[in-house]
C-alpha cells in the first residue's frame, strides 16, 4: 500500500529532528554522567552514558534507513513508527534512572540538579516528539515514575511534598503534549490541503492557458484553411465569367466544382470534430454482427484499392460484438482510408483475431510507416506529417483525433505500430456479445440491477454525477459522496445499507481509492463489494486491487462493462 500523505508528513517530521535529538541526548547525557561520576558513582554513570550512546546510535541508523527509503510502503512506515515510540521509550527509562542515582548520592545538589535535568528533558521534548504522541509519552511517562519515586524515598526535607506535586505537572505537561499533537496533525492536515489546492489552480493555469493556445490555434488553422477554398471559387468564378471559350469554361467548372467540395468536406469535418469535443456524440450500444461493417467497408474501399494497382484483403468473421455499429463504422472508415491514401505499392489487409472475451480488428498497410517519434503526434489535431501545403485533396488532419476519440468514448483500446518504410498496424479491441451472453441474461441483468443501492466516491463532480445518473437509468438508488468522509458521513446518517461501492483511485485527498474502501469495510461490512475505477493504467494499481478482492476498471468505462462487473458482484 502507498503511504499516504499525512503518514508521510508525520514521518518527515518526526526523522527532521535526528540531528537536534542526538546532541541534546548525549550531551546532556555526558554532562550528567560526569556529576554523577564525581560524586562517587562513576562505574554506573559510565555505563548509563554507554547505554545513552548506544540507544542514540541505533536511533540514528534506524532515521537515516527511513531518510534513504528503506520504509517505502504504509505498512513498513507503520512498523517504523513503533519502533520510533520503542526507542525513544527506552530513552525515558534510560533518563528515569537518574532517580537511583539522587538516592544513592543522597545530596541536596544532586537532587536539585537531577530533578532540573529530568523535568527539562520531559519538556523539552515536546516540540520534538508530539508529532507522534504515543512516542511523547512513551518518553516522559518513565522520567516522572522515576523522579516521583526517588522524591518519596528521598530523606530530604519536602521531598514528599515535591513528589506530590509532579503528579499535577505530569498531567499538566502531557495534555499540552496531546494537544500539541492535535495540532501539529492538523497543520499537518493543512499544509497538504493547501499544497493540493495550489496543485489544483496550478493545473488549472495551466489548462486554461493550453486552451487558450489550442482555441487561437484552431481559429489560426480554421481561418487558413477556410480562407484557400474561398479564394479559389472566387477567382474561378471570376474567370468563368470573362471565359469564352466552352472548353475552358468546362475546365473551371470541374475546378469549382472540386473547390466546393473541399469547402464541404472541410465543414463536415470541422463539425463532426466539434461534436466529439463538446461531448454531443450519442452512443447506443448494441449487439450485431461484425460482417456487416466488414462487408460494407469492403464494399466501398475495394475499388479505391484496385484504382491505386493495390492488394485489398478483408477477412470475413461472423462474431457478435458490443459497441455502436455507426461510431465502429466511423472509426474503420477513418483507419482504412488512411492505409489507402498512405500507401503506394503492396496491399492493405483487415484480418480479425479472438480471444475468449475479445475481439480483435487488425488493418495492416504495407505504406510508407511513421517514425515512433511521430506516433502519438499523429492524433493530435491538424497534424498531417506529408502535408505541409495544406492541399485539401490529403484531408484536414483530424481523421485520427476522431478514431482517438471515438474509441475514448465507446471504451475500445486499441493500439499503433509503425516503422518508416515497413508500414503501419492499426488494432482496435472490441468486447465479444458471446461471453457477456454466456454470463448474463441480459434480462435478468437488468432485474438484477432494479434497486440496489450502489455508493459512488469520485471527487470529479460532474463525473459523480454522469456515473449517478447512468445507474439510475438502470433502477439502480445511488448516493453520492467525494471522498472518505462524506462517504462515512452518508453511512452514518441512517440512510439505506449500501449494495456496491463504485469508488475512483485518485480522490485528490491523501487517500487513495483502495483505502477508501478498506476503510468501508472495517465500518460496514467487510465483505462489502465493491469496483474501483482510474483513468491510470498502471500495472500496481491493479495488483492491489487484486490482492485486495476489488474489480478494476479502467476509465473510460463502458457502461455495458460496468453493467457486466455489477451484475457479477450480485
Amino acid at each position: 500500500m502507498e503511504i499516504t500523505k499525512e503518514t508521510q508528513a508525520k514521518a518527515d517530521l518526526l526523522s527532521s529532528q535526528r540531528k537536534t535529538l542526538w546532541i541534546a541526548n548525549l550531551t546532556t547525557a555526558s554532562v550528567t554522567a560526569f556529576i554523577y561520576g564525581f560524586e562517587g558513582q562513576a562505574l554506573l554513570a559510565i555505563l548509563w552514558c554507554i547505554a545513552h550512546y548506544t540507544l542514540a546510535a541505533i536511533r540514528y541508523a534506524d532515521i537515516r534507513a527511513y531518510q534513504r527509503g528503506d520504509y517505502n510502503s504504509e505498512e513498513k512506515v507503520q512498523t517504523w513508527f513503533r519502533k520510533f515510540v520503542l526507542f525513544t521509550s527506552l530513552a525515558g527509562i534510560l533518563w528515569g534512572l537518574c532517580a537511583y542515582f539522587i538516592y544513592a548520592i543522597n545530596q541536596p545538589s544532586v537532587l536539585v540538579f537531577s530533578v532540573i535535568m529530568m523535568l527539562s528533558m520531559a519538556t523539552g521534548a515536546l516540540l520534538a516528539l508530539t508529532a507522534h504522541f504515543p512516542a511523547y509519552l512513551g518518553f516522559v511517562l518513565p522520567i516522572f515514575s522515576g523522579l516521583c519515586l526517588s522524591l518519596y524515598f528521598s530523606d530530604f526535607s519536602y521531598s514528599n511534598i515535591l513528589a506530590l506535586l509532579v503528579f499535577p505537572y505530569c498531567a499538566a505537561i502531557i495534555s499540552f503534549g496531546k494537544n500539541l499533537s492535535r495540532q501539529s496533525l492538523q497543520s499537518i492536515t493543512s499544509a497538504l490541503q493547501v499544497q493540493y489546492l495550489l496543485a489544483q489552480t496550478s493545473d488549472a493555469k495551466e489548462s486554461i492557458e493550453r486552451a487558450t493556445h489550442e482555441k487561437n490555434r484552431l481559429l489560426a488553422l480554421i481561418s487558413h484553411d477556410l480562407s484557400q477554398p474561398i479564394f479559389t471559387i472566387s477567382l474561378l468564378t471570376q474567370s468563368l465569367q470573362n471565359a469564352s471559350d466552352l472548353i475552358i469554361m468546362k475546365k473551371q467548372a470541374q475546378r469549382l466544382q472540386t473547390s466546393v467540395e473541399g469547402l464541404q468536406s472541410l465543414f463536415s469535418a470541422f463539425m463532426e470534430f466539434a461534436t466529439i469535443e463538446d461531448g454531443r456524440t450519442p452512443t447506443n450500444l448494441s449487439y450485431f454482427k461484425i460482417h456487416n461493417i466488414l462487408n460494407n467497408i469492403e464494399n466501398d474501399f475495394r475499388p479505391l484499392a484496385t484504382e491505386k494497382g493495390l492488394g485489398f484483403y478483408v477477412d470475413d468473421c461472423n462474431e457478435t460484438v458490443l459497441s455502436d455499429s455507426l461510431l465502429l463504422g466511423r472509426i474503420l472508415r477513418n483507419i482504412v482510408g488512411n492505409a489507402i491514401k498512405y500507401t503506394e505499392v503492396g496491399e492493405v489487409k483487415i484480418y480479425v483475431e479472438c480471444d475468449s472475451s475479445n475481439l480483435k480488428i487488425h488493418v495492416i498497410d504495407t505504406g510508407v510507416g511513421i517514425a515512433t517519434r511521430h506516433l502519438d503526434d499523429i492524433f493530435c489535431e491538424y497534424m498531417q506529417l506529408d502535408n505541409v501545403n495544406k492541399d485539401l485533396g490529403k484531408g484536414l488532419g483530424l481523421g485520427l483525433t476522431v478514431v482517438k476519440q471515438l474509441c475514448q468514448i465507446l471504451g475500445h483500446p486499441y493500439n499503433l505500430t509503425s516503422h518508416p518504410g515497413e508500414g503501419t498496424r492499426f488494432s482496435l479491441e472490441i468486447p465479444l456479445a458471446n461471453e457477456v451472453q454466456n454470463n448474463i441474461n441480459i434480462a435478468d441483468n437488468e432485474l438484477a440491477l432494479k434497486d440496489i443501492h450502489v455508493l459512488v466516491i469520485e471527487d470529479d463532480t460532474s463525473v459523480n454525477i454522469a456515473l449517478s445518473t447512468l445507474l439510475q437509468q438502470w433502477g439502480c438508488q445511488t448516493s453520492c459522496g467525494e471522498n472518505i468522509d462524506s462517504a462515512l458521513a452518508l453511512c452514518e446518517g441512517g440512510m439505506r445499507p449500501v449494495d456496491i461501492v463504485l469508488c475512483d483511485y485518485d480522490l485528490g485527498t491523501g487517500i487513495n481509492g483502495l483505502q477508501c474502501i478498506e476503510q468501508l469495510r472495517a465500518s460496514l461490512d467487510w465483505q462489502l463489494p465493491a469496483i474501483l475505477i482510474s483513468g491510470r493504467y498502471a500495472e500496481k494499481i491493479q495488483q492491489q486491487a487484486k490482492h485486495a478482492g476489488v474489480p478494476f476498471l479502467r476509465k473510460p468505462v463502458a457502461p455495458a462493462a460496468l453493467k457486466k462487473q455489477l451484475s457479477q458482484l450480485l
